[in-house]
Parts: C-alpha cells; structure tokens; sequence
C-alpha cells in the first residue's frame, strides 16, 4: 500500500513549529523520491465539511472527498500525495500560485475557477443546493420565489453565488435581496432566520442537515434547487496530473467505486440518473 502524508497548517502556528513541518516536509519528500514517485501537494479544508470532509473521532480526515483521493492515489502507482489542512482561503490561493498541486474542497463551478485553475474532464461527485428556511414559512417554495426576499450573507466567488447573480440579472425588478461577503457562518445564517433577520438561507443542503443537527433550531429545508457536480481545482502548471486524474476517476466511475462512496456517505448513489 501507498504511504500518505498529511500535516495541518495554522496561521498563528509559531516559528519553531514551522520548522518542524518544514523539516517534516522535507522529509517526507526524500521518502518519496526514494520510492520513485511524483509528490502531489493537496490542499485540504482545516474547517469540517462533513460528510465531505471532516475529522473523525480518532482526528484523522474522513468523509466523501477524502476517500476519493485515497481511491485515485492508489490508482496512481507514479504519485505520493502529501495532505496539508489549511484555510479554505488558502487552498485556493496556494493552488493559484503552485504552493498546492490541487485543491479538494467539493467545488462547484464560477467563470473565476474555470479561469483561474485546471479542470479535470469530469465531475468526481455531487452535492444538493436547497433553500432553509422557518419552519413555519408557507410563501417560499422554489428557488423563483426568493425575489424580493432577504437571503443570509454569501461569498460573491462561492458556487451558490452563481444561480443568485444569474437570477438578478434577469429579474432587476423584483432581485433576491443579498449581502455579499467574502466569510459568513452557515451557523450564523442559521440562527439569524430563526430570529427573523433574514428569510432564507441558500446552499449545501448537507451544510443545513449537519449544522443543525446540533443547533436544532425550528427551520426546514423549503425546497431542494439542483444537483450539482464538484470538482478538483489543479493548479495550471499540472496537465500531466490533471491527465492521470481523469483516467483515475473515470475508471472508479466504471468500477463502482464511486457509487459505492456515495452510498456510503450520503446514504444515496448520486451518480444514478434522475
């Protein structure tokens, strides 16, 4: 079996806990080269996206996306991948520049990530977008009835962003009422339609499933939006990568592997046809 590596990176670490990583680093690079492969920098989330990724109760990475990478390095007999757990930020940022070959964070696709980094040629997987909101709330029950209401905080470079801006556009008269933000909680979202701040929240519908799990506040899921693919941001220098990554996924997708993880994950084979 393949050796993985993985470390967490924090922006306050200190000095000397610097150095050991890069020592640590540097190590495991000479382990690699000494096996014969490629290293591969991944950038992971440091914040929990579970089921996507999250770390389990022995602190370990687990989740959808996590064993899909685990899948494609074992395919991967010429490549080593090495895991740092940084900012959500920081992956896309390292990614861009080639601090990272590659960013694993359920992605959905903007023009500014089709600009700004290397696509495989195919989704590794899904997620549902739906629309939270009072439990009691009666008027909002697709996606085309937001006009006019008021939506908890997004990041304007985030995939749900897209299907709001679009919606704008096309209905200037009566536009889903947002403040663009480059960081706002789902939590905070959460709580501020319980208390009547904001009339719905628009996103992942895992987010909502797990978040209020501990919130257990008194809101619903008001309509379920689309399906949408997620996808791996390879930084642009790494066709050869993005190549291997293509062969790799397409092979899971045949040998059901894929479907498997789904199941597992989501309770739910998001590849079947709908």
């Amino acid at each position: 079996m393949k050796k993985w590596f993985k470390k967490a990176v924090f922006t306050s670490t200190a000095v000397l806990a610097l150095a050991a990583c890069s020592s640590e680093e540097e190590k495991e690079t000479v382990e690699a080269a000494a096996e014969g492969t490629k290293v591969v920098h991944v950038a992971q989330n440091i914040v929990p996206n579970k089921p996507y990724s999250f770390f389990n109760e022995k602190n370990e990475m687990d989740g959808y996306t996590v064993d899909y990478l685990k899948a494609v390095d074992e395919l991967l007999k010429d490549y080593t991948f090495e895991y740092d757990q940084v900012e959500a930020d920081a992956m896309l940022v390292g990614t861009e520049t080639g601090k990272y070959d590659l960013a694993a964070n359920y992605y959905y696709l903007t023009p500014e990530r089709k600009e700004n980094y290397l696509l495989g040629e195919s989704e590794y997987g899904y997620t549902y977008t739906s629309i939270v909101t009072k439990a009691n709330e009666k008027d909002i029950q697709s996606f085309e009835d937001l006009g006019g209401r008021i939506v908890s905080p997004l990041n304007p470079g985030g995939g749900t962003s897209v299907a709001i801006k679009e919606f704008n556009e096309k209905n200037p008269d009566n536009p889903i009422l947002i403040d663009w933000t480059e960081s706002f909680a789902d939590a905070e979202a959460f709580k501020g339609i319980d208390a009547g701040k904001y009339d719905a929240w628009y996103g992942n519908s895992h987010n909502f499933d797990v978040i209020n799990e501990s919130l257990k506040l008194d809101l619903k899921i008001a309509a379920y939006v689309s399906k949408e693919p997620i996808w791996v941001l390879f930084n642009k220098d790494n066709e050869e990568l993005v190549t291997a990554f293509n062969e790799a996924t397409k092979q899971l997708k045949e040998d059901g592997t894929l479907a498997e993880l789904s199941n597992k994950w989501f309770g739910k084979n998001y590849f079947e046809e709908e």
